[in-house]
């Protein structure tokens, strides 16, 4: 069962202007890690050894993680041609926000260019919500989404995740019935005039999905545009170059999800991984990368177990002596 976003990928050109985007204006202001490093681990899933430098960026509030991954031993490559709504792959970047009217004109007097400006739409909750668009410094979409709560206006982590869809039944059977995100929370058919300037005026089919109707529950928002066949967004690309390279997903049970997804017939592009934590690299049916990560319940001993049995066998023997030795007159 999906529990939470683990962590998103993005892939930018170049990642000290783009990580202080990021910090400074969308509250991912703590820095947990800056490294360059080989991708040892992602080899199986790009098809290559690369060497990457990735700045990890948490929000405080919520925890939510961001790697921000710069390719440094090739050259990050953009999309062939410009990303439109409906295109297979990534699409866009939901992030949670607080007071977002306040919010929209704090950035825009800080120099942040929006698509749109704040605008309303019907929730299924029966309250109005509210909501904008706008791009970071790759052009990745981004979708800041108002919810109740703080104190002041700000981001407040990942809400969801758009992904443009060649098929949305075939979609949906694979987030819902394989890997648990069986509520739907919102779906719309048609144009949405007033997204427009996102869109490209296309006609549209939305399924928002989730493990349940809580308000904080991982969300995939599937996108599929029935007049329009998108292009693959990471076409003749790897893994790290421009745009959302992965996202990562928790699991109470990953062996159980790995049991329904080979019975579903996904293949995993690499086996179980033990570092820290229990991970899975897998294509989505749009060629996308998704990793699946069960948290280790406890961290694993570094002492090797023979040598953990015998410093146990003498403390036991110890024991034993000096309990012995207190019974003697």
């Amino acid at each position: 069962m999906i529990s939470a976003f683990q962590s998103i990928t993005i892939g930018v050109k170049d990642v000290e202007h783009s990580a202080g985007f990021y910090r400074e204006f969308l509250g991912f202001s703590d820095v947990l890690d800056d490294s360059t490093d080989y991708l040892e681990e992602l080899e199986p899933v790009i098809g290559a050894l690369i060497q990457a430098r990735k700045v990890t960026l948490r929000d405080k509030i919520s925890g939510s993680v961001l790697h921000i991954v710069e390719h440094i031993s090739t050259k990050p490559l953009p999309p062939l041609a410009p990303i439109e709504w409906g295109d297979t792959g990534y699409l866009e970047l939901g992030l949670r926000a607080f007071h977002l009217e306040q919010l929209y004109l704090d950035l825009k007097s800080r120099g942040v260019d929006f698509i749109t400006p704040v605008r309303s739409i019907d929730a299924s909750s029966g309250r109005r919500g509210l909501y904008t668009y706008l791009r970071d410094p790759d052009g990745l979409l981004l979708q800041l989404v108002e919810i109740q709560g703080g104190e002041r206006p700000r981001v407040a982590g990942i809400g969801h995740v758009g992904v443009g869809v060649g098929d949305m039944k075939k979609a949906q059977n694979f987030y819902a019935d394989l890997l648990g995100l069986e509520e739907t929370v919102y779906e719309f058919k048609g144009r949405f005039p007033e997204l427009d300037e996102v869109t490209g005026g296309k006609d549209m089919e939305v399924a928002l999905v989730a493990r349940d109707m809580a308000a904080l529950s991982p969300t995939i928002k599937l996108i599929h545009t029935p007049g329009y066949k998108g292009k693959p967004i990471l076409e003749a690309r790897r893994w790290g170059d421009i745009g959302i390279a992965e996202i990562a997903l928790l699991v109470e049970d990953l062996n159980v999800v790995i049991n329904r997804l080979i019975a579903g017939g996904v293949e995993l592009m690499n086996p179980p991984a033990k570092i820290r934590d229990s991970s899975i690299y897998l294509s989505t049916p749009e060629e996308a990368v998704l990793k699946l990560v069960e948290e280790a319940e406890q961290t694993p001993s570094a002492i090797p177990p023979k040598t953990l049995k015998r410093a146990l066998n003498r403390f036991k023997e110890s024991a034993r002596t000096m309990r012995t030795s207190k019974q003697e007159p």
